[in-house]
């Protein structure tokens, strides 16, 4: 199962169909047997509430009070998922574009008994408060879970400008 997390101001389905067919993970799901789960962001607009980093309208990033636990949300959503369907809980993935790939990091950090891998995209920030503290480790593409940002994000523009 692969959970595959939007970025602000966009929503699941554009998630799946942002990006065109080269990273429309649906056929590749189709092709190998998994399951592709692509969770709806809360608010307007629609966002994860991942403290700190959700920016206000200034682009100022501040915890979100008042909001969902998304974190709960996603692992309500996984126990349903489990519950219903027939998933191995040893390969339960998580991926996300921008905010999304916040929201991916936020669950190798917060869930990690919960998933066995994670990979995020353009997203810049590298850093929670409280600090991440995982149960145990979560694979990523390195040891730590990279920013990787190979493209600039209108969503969220990285705050030093583009190389």
């Amino acid at each position: 199962m692969v959970f595959d997390f939007h970025t602000i101001i966009s929503s699941a389905a554009d998630q799946l169909n942002q990006f065109g067919p080269n990273v429309d993970f649906r056929p590749l799901a189709d092709r190998e047997g998994f399951l592709l789960v692509a969770p709806e962001g809360q608010g307007d607009p629609r966002h994860w509430n991942v403290p700190p980093y959700i920016p206000d309208n200034n682009g100022v990033y501040s915890p979100a009070p008042g909001e969902a636990d998304d974190v709960a949300f996603t692992l309500t959503l996984l126990n349903q998922l489990e519950k219903d369907l027939c998933v191995n809980e040893r390969r339960v993935y998580a991926t996300g574009f921008s905010t999304g790939a916040a929201m991916t990091a936020l669950l190798a950090c917060r869930a990690s008994d919960r998933f066995a891998a994670v990979g995020t995209v353009a997203w810049p920030i590298y850093r929670f408060e409280p600090p991440c503290a995982p149960r145990r480790p979560v694979a990523t593409p390195r040891s730590a879970v990279p920013p990787t940002h190979s493209c600039p994000s209108t969503a969220v523009p990285l705050p030093w400008g583009l190389p």
